[in-house]
C-alpha cells in the first residue's frame, strides 16, 4: 500500500522561497569565483591591470605580479582600500605615457625603462611621485588619503 502525502500550500512556498535564495546565492558566488582580472592597455602600448576587491582578485594580483614593473596601491589612512582613482602617467619629456579613471585599489602597469612623474586623484586631492625605471627593476608604492577625503 502506497502512503500519500499531503503538504501545505505555507510549506510548499517556504521551500521554494528557500530554494530560490540558496540557488541565488550559490550562483553569485561561483560569479565571484570565477571572476578574472582582465589585462588592459592604455593607448594601444602600456598593458595594465587594476582592480583588488576581494581576496580572489587580490590573489589574481599576486599571480600576475611578475608581468608589471609598477605596483600602485591607494588606500585611505586608515588602511581601507580605495577605488575611483585617477591616475596620470607622464615621461621625462612631459609626454602622458599612462592616464586611466576608476583604478584601484590595486594598480599594476608595465613601462619601459625611463624616469616618470606619477599624479593619482582621489576625491580631488591629488598626490605625486617621481620613479625610474631601468632593467629589471620594480617601484611600488602605497598612496594614502586622508578618511572622508
Amino acid at each position: 500500500m502506497q502512503k500519500t502525502y499531503h503538504f501545505e500550500p505555507a510549506i510548499i512556498k517556504q521551500f521554494l522561497l528557500t530554494s530560490a535564495i540558496a540557488f541565488g546565492l550559490y550562483a553569485g558566488t561561483q560569479n565571484m569565483v570565477q571572476a578574472q582580472v582582465q589585462p588592459q592597455t592604455y593607448n594601444q602600448t602600456t598593458q595594465y591591470i587594476t582592480g583588488g576587491f576581494g581576496n580572489s582578485e587580490q590573489n589574481e594580483f599576486k599571480a600576475q605580479s611578475n608581468n608589471y614593473n609598477v605596483h600602485l596601491t591607494f588606500a585611505a589612512n586608515d588602511g581601507a582600500y580605495l577605488g575611483a582613482v585617477h591616475v596620470v602617467i607622464t615621461n621625462q619629456n612631459k609626454q602622458m605615457v599612462f592616464e586611466a579613471n576608476n583604478t584601484g585599489p590595486l594598480l599594476y602597469i608595465k613601462l619601459p625603462d625611463g624616469a616618470y612623474n606619477l599624479k593619482a586623484t582621489y576625491n580631488n586631492q591629488t598626490h605625486s611621485s617621481a620613479f625610474s625605471l631601468k632593467g629589471n627593476a620594480r617601484v611600488s608604492n602605497v598612496m594614502r588619503w586622508a578618511a572622508g577625503n
